[in-house]
């Protein structure tokens, strides 16, 4: 047995977009007309209080849930359901998701409902008490796998998110970098021109998306090349 691990909220399910649509009531009301880069990252580097108190603009209690609730409405990253659709032919690969959020609210998530019969096993906080960065997210769902006797060597952590995944996961020897830029590209990797055997014959590997919002450090995380996978 082969398991791929992918991240939902940001790699799967497109928070970026989500954010953005949720923040647009509260961005209406500055004069400086924010791009959606500038708006997910400024978003993430600041709090929402910090946000509007910076922009100098009223900031209300619909605003708040009116962003909480907008987990409900992100759509699914594009490619979403058939890389996954094509990771399921795969004999012998088992596909898990770990979610930042407790079991309930991830099956209240629509978009979560399209990608649910891809999995074998879903990992939230009920399932691992914590939420990220805690190490807690990924040590638990690989100590499940450990448990079914699956090497380290042949699993795979699938996230588009630097500071919450891939720099963690480094500490469960996950930092061998690979090429994948869309997930499209990820299900062609693994279940067309590259024999997926070849990926996993490294030590566990952490996928990285360029994703819209990411610093210059993410660069370290790819592979110049596929001859380096």
């Amino acid at each position: 047995m082969k398991v791929i691990y992918f991240d939902i909220y940001g790699t799967l399910i497109d928070k970026e977009a989500g954010v953005f649509e949720a923040l647009g009531s509260l961005l209406s009301h500055s004069a400086y007309q924010f791009d959606r880069n500038e708006a997910v990252s400024f978003y993430l580097e600041s709090e929402l209080d910090d946000v509007a108190l910076l922009l100098g603009i009223e900031y209300t209690e619909p605003d708040s849930l009116l962003l909480a609730q907008s987990i409900n409405d992100w759509p699914l990253v594009l490619h979403a359901v058939s890389c996954l659709a094509t990771l399921r032919t795969i004999p012998g690969l088992s596909i898990a998701a770990i979610a930042d959020a407790d079991h309930d609210s991830l099956l209240r998530t629509p978009a979560f409902a399209a990608l649910a019969p891809s999995f074998d096993t879903v990992f939230t906080w009920d399932a691992c008490a914590a939420y990220k960065p805690d190490l807690a997210v990924f040590s638990n769902p690989l100590s499940y796998y450990d448990a079914l006797g699956v090497p380290r060597q042949r699993t795979c952590l699938v996230s588009g998110s630097l500071f919450m995944d891939l720099e963690e996961a480094t500490l469960h020897e996950a930092a061998y970098p690979m090429v994948t830029e869309t997930l499209e590209a990820l299900s062609t990797t693994f279940g067309g021109q590259y024999p997926y055997r070849k990926i996993f014959s490294k030590a566990t590997v952490a996928v990285g998306f360029r994703c819209r919002v990411r610093d210059d450090r993410c660069d370290q995380y790819y592979a110049k090349d596929d001859s380096a996978v």
